[in-house]
This record gives structure tokens, sequence and C-alpha cells, in this order.
């Protein structure tokens, strides 16, 4: 399902590898600047269903460009360089054919802004100028008419029994276990489907669902991202009025930067299916990050209501909503009501570990949280907490360990990961490399200004950093009017 993932076998026309650019400064920065560049163009190319992309992060050991795109099977290779300038950054690029290493195409771009900008330039240049040479066969997306779908009834049974089961494995992995390994089975269930009955919209839109969660858990990035969307895109085309396709679609809107439509979606949900759970949970994550906390709670609390099954879920995002009030008794009693019901619940075990890491519990914080890694060691989503235990106990090189290309990767098509590597690197004061990820966190959607303005492990940073004091200052503006757009469609608080 992810066209960002390598092949196998011979390089098909249309597929590209995207190299981390070089850093040409007078001054080289971090490392991580090059990575985020390409990604970003990967990310861009990824939009075009006739390329086959390999991302920077899946590319390993090679010695030049083109050997990269040789290991990656690829038939081009895109490879660049930077330089920050005063106000910003210089940018060029270049196509070049793998197996005649001729360049087919380049480009350049100068930037005045920061490395977001630079990103959404970057890879806005390198897809239209691709785009209009016809370099690289790029088209737009196929559309999709609802009397396309099919329906149940006309499936065989046992494709309708593997769609069931894979329903049941990702509620279970959400409710119960919490294990990557679940939400793979039910991804792979829901593949096996879509293979078989494209049109099928219950299918198109679980595994857009499951690709979702992957992101949000720390499971995949901008890869599972992009294949998500277009996975929901064709279940709504299909199925015009799917709940869960529709407010899966709002997440995917929200880490793409595209915040507005994001919560739009999820005020419609809410006038027009404001009975389902799921729409409630949805509404408390875009509360939460939007810093209406206490609206956020009132969401949770009428999906545990609705659906008491998905106890464990509401439990753990109403706790962290009582941490970011900076209510840690309220927030205990969450957790322990979680883990009562759920004991071996990944994030409801990675919520307790930030409980203890809060109250100074260091080394109960890295047992716990070594413990989570260990039973799941692809949910990524523990790993900037780990670091910032490990660091605050004396451990940086273990700490810096944990911060791979693959989480950063990650980190970049969500806005709740994005902020947590930041808060690690502001705890390792590494100022420039948190003002990025806390700008990216706030681009992709975080904007709970009552934590963001609180959180002690910042305290240093926004004292002393005037690039984290701007973006805060500009999260702390927005708040009035957009709480004032949200409560226009929210039910009047009691008390």
């Amino acid at each position: 399902a992810d066209r960002l993932l390598p092949a196998r076998g011979t390089a098909p026309d249309n597929a590209v590898a995207v190299v981390p650019f070089a850093d040409a400064s007078e001054a080289p920065g971090p490392a991580y600047v090059g990575f985020a560049l390409a990604d970003a163009v990967a990310t861009r190319l990824a939009g075009a269903p006739t390329l086959r992309v390999r991302p920077p992060r899946a590319l390993r050991g090679a010695d030049t460009p083109v050997e990269a795109g040789r290991q990656a099977a690829a038939a081009f290779v895109l490879t660049g360089q930077f330089a920050r300038t005063p106000d910003g950054f210089h940018l060029g690029w270049t196509l070049v054919a793998v197996a005649t290493e001729a360049v087919v195409q380049g480009g350049t771009v100068e930037v005045a802004g920061d490395l977001i900008e630079a990103q959404r330039r970057l890879g806005d240049d390198v897809f239209a100028s691709l785009a209009a040479s016809g370099a690289l066969p790029i088209a737009p997306a196929p559309q999709f008419r609802p009397v396309d779908a099919v329906d149940e009834a006309a499936l065989p049974d046992a494709l309708v029994e593997d769609y069931l089961g894979a329903r049941s494995l990702m509620d279970g992995q959400a409710s119960r276990s919490g294990l990557h390994a679940d939400l793979i089975r039910a991804t792979e269930a829901f593949e096996r489907v879509v293979a078989e009955a494209p049109d099928f919209a219950p299918a198109q839109a679980g595994l857009g669902i499951a690709l979702t969660r992957g992101v949000r858990f720390g499971y995949g990035g901008v890869g599972h991202l992009l294949a998500a969307q277009r996975h929901l895109d064709r279940a709504l085309a299909l199925d015009p009025s799917h709940i869960e396709a529709t407010l899966y679609r709002a997440y995917t809107r929200l880490w793409s930067g595209e915040t507005e439509r994001a919560r739009q979606d999820v005020q419609h949900l809410l006038h027009t299916a404001p009975d389902d759970a799921e729409v409630q949970v949805g509404a408390g994550v875009v509360l939460q990050l939007d810093g209406l906390l206490d609206e956020a709670l009132d969401a949770l609390g009428t999906a545990l209501r609705l659906a008491p099954g998905i106890g464990p879920r509401v439990y753990n995002l109403r706790a962290r909503v009582h941490l970011y009030q900076q209510r840690p008794e309220a927030a205990r009693v969450e957790i322990d009501r979680g883990l009562s019901v759920a004991p071996a619940h990944t994030l409801l075990r990675t919520t307790d570990a930030v409980w203890h890491l809060r109250h100074g519990h260091l080394g109960d914080a890295v047992e716990r949280l070594a413990s989570v890694v260990a039973d799941d060691p692809l949910l990524r989503l523990a790993h900037p907490t780990l670091a910032i235990a490990a660091h605050r106990t004396g451990d940086p090189e273990r700490a810096r360990s944990l911060m791979t290309d693959d989480l950063l990767a990650m980190a970049a098509a969500d806005c709740e990961m994005a902020y947590r590597v930041g808060t690690y690197f502001a705890v390792a004061e590494d100022a420039e490399a948190a003002l990025h990820w806390l700008r990216t966190a706030v681009h992709l959607g975080n904007h709970n200004a009552p934590w963001l303005l609180a959180n002690p492990d910042w305290e240093a940073l926004r004292e002393t950093d005037a690039g984290v004091r701007r973006t805060l200052r500009e999260v702390a503006a927005s708040q009035p009017a957009l709480h004032a757009r949200w409560r226009r469609v929210l039910p009047a608080r009691r008390g």
C-alpha cells in the first residue's frame, strides 16, 4: 500500500530515489537539515500516483547518489545541495538517470524563511518543474464515482470474513493491546481485501484508518500518511457518507498542515454525527491540539458514554489532557483506570511513564519506558520520552542513539511526535534543532498553547531563545479567534 517503500527487482521507469541534500554552507549545521529537505521532496513527489518514490530513509550505505539509486532499484535519483544565507536558504537540485548517470534536469530555489518554508518551496518547485518538462511521468490522481462501489453482499464469504477479522484486529489494537503487531496484521488483511475488491469502500476506509493510526503511534512516516490519504479518498469517492473515512481524512489533513480543513471536517461531523463515539474521540484530539482542554475532556467523556468498550483509549487521552492542564492527580486516576482494564496497553504504559517522569521518578520512568520498547520496539512514539529520561539520568549516549533517521522521518508526519522530538532537543540543549521541531509541530497542527507555554522542559528556551519566544507568541495570539470558531459549533458547557 505504501509507494514510498523500496521495491525489489529491475528498476521501473517511474521509480525515483531522493537522497539527502548535501550541506554546502561555509559552516555546516545539523545533518537532519539535508534529510528534512530530501524528505519534503519525496513527500511532494509521492503525491503523484504514477510515481514510485524511494525516500531518503529507505537508502542506506551508498557511497554516491547514483549508487543509492541502483540499490533502491530506481531509474532516477534526485540529489541536491543547500547553503544557508543570512535570511534563509539557497537550494539546488538535480535529477540524474541512474543507468547513464546523465543529468536530466535541475533547478535552484532561493528561500527567505525558515526550514519549513524551504521544505515547502523546494517540494513545490521540484514537482512543478518535473511535471512541466515531462522528465518524470507525473499525472493527476484518478477519479472515482460512487456508482463504482460494491456492496458486502457482492463479495465472497471468505473475503467478508477477512474484512471483519481485520476490523476486529484493528479495534482490539486500539482498545486493548496497543501493539504494533496487531495493527500490522490488520493492515495486511485489509490489503488482501482491497487487492481483490478495490471498490469495496469499507475495506478502503479500514486500510486508510490502519495506516493513519500507524502514523499517530509512530510506526510510520510520510509514506504511510500519503498512502492513508489515498485509500481514504478512494473510500469517500465510493461512499461520500462514510463517517470514519471523513474523520481519519481530517487527521491526515491535520498532519499535512491543512489544519483549517481538518477542523472544518471534524466540526461538520460533530453537527451531522454527534452520536458516533469515534467522532467524539476525534473532536477530543483536535480540541486538545487547539488548546481547548476542558472541551476536549467533554468530548472524550461523551465518547466513553457512547462506547464504553473504548475505555482504555479514552482513559489514555484524558490522562494526557490532565497532564497538559498540570493536574497530575486527575491524570493518575485516568491512568489507573485504564491499566486496571488493559494492563498491557502500550500507550497507557507510556503515559504512566510520562507521569513518573514529570514527578522526578527517573528510574521508574526509564524502567517503564524500556519495558514498553522491549514489548513493542516499533512504537517509536515512546522513544523521544525514553531519550529524555535517559539524558536526565546521565546517559546522553543512549539518548542520542534513540533519535534515529527513521524516528525523525516519522516525526515529520505527526505534530505530537514532532513536539516530543523537539522536547528531547530542548532538554539536550540543542536550541536550533528544538526550534525546528517546535515549528514543525505547530505547522502540523499542535496549537496547544496552555501546554506549549507551560511545559517545564522548555523553560530555558522560552527565556533565552528569540525564535522559540516568537513561535509561542504566534500560537498564543491565534487562540482567541480559533476558540471563538470552535465555540460556535460546540454545545454550551455546564457550570
